[in-house]
């Protein structure tokens, strides 16, 4: 059996957004019809800016979810990313929660915990995954729910494992999706 030992973090690092990363207003997102919510909750957007240089990808996530019933409160004010510390790292950017005109940034601000998550254990394999997560304090109905973050790992080409392969295609509602690559001349 194939073992990775790396110790779990003690905090999360946070950073300011990439200057590669182009971002889009909240305010130019297009809005889905209440009857079409599913979880309680939207996807107004997920973003993905992936980067390349120097023999490291780089991919920066951004999700903004909008709360619509009751049953999306917790699904919006939990934060849980899984990634692995033994080839990967993963740095958050922002945290914030946009009610009406009004914003609270909770970047750098939040405690998250890890544990240990080893999805192949009965296979004989312990890869090292961690999932990291956070609760958003002060989440309610209406609110739009922002956050950003970065993986980065030593290579050009995107691994086999790469924890969040499926989201581009969404099972949820969503409002926009934006995927844009930059290469550096």
């Amino acid at each position: 059996a194939q073992s990775v030992y790396v110790p779990v973090p003690d905090e999360m690092v946070w950073a300011a957004i990439p200057a590669w990363v182009e971002t889009t207003s909240i305010n130019r997102i297009p809005r889905i019809d209440r009857d079409e919510v599913d979880f309680g909750y939207y996807t107004m957007l997920e973003s993905r800016t992936m980067y390349f240089e120097n023999q490291v990808s780089y991919v920066y996530i951004r999700y903004i979810d909008k709360v619509e019933t009751q049953a999306g409160l917790d699904n919006v004010a939990t934060i849980s990313f899984d990634y692995a510390p033994n080839g990967e790292n993963m740095i958050f950017v922002a945290v914030r929660v946009h009610r009406g005109s009004d914003v609270v940034d909770y970047s750098g601000k939040l405690d998250f915990d890890f544990a240990r998550q080893e999805d192949r254990l009965r296979s004989g394999t312990i890869d090292g995954t961690v999932t990291a997560f956070a609760a958003i304090p002060d989440v309610r109905l209406g609110d739009i729910v922002e956050i950003a973050h970065l993986y980065s790992w030593e290579s050009i080409f995107v691994p086999d494992e790469f924890r969040l392969r499926g989201d581009i295609a969404t099972r949820r509602q969503m409002g926009r999706s934006e995927l844009s690559v930059v290469v550096p001349a």
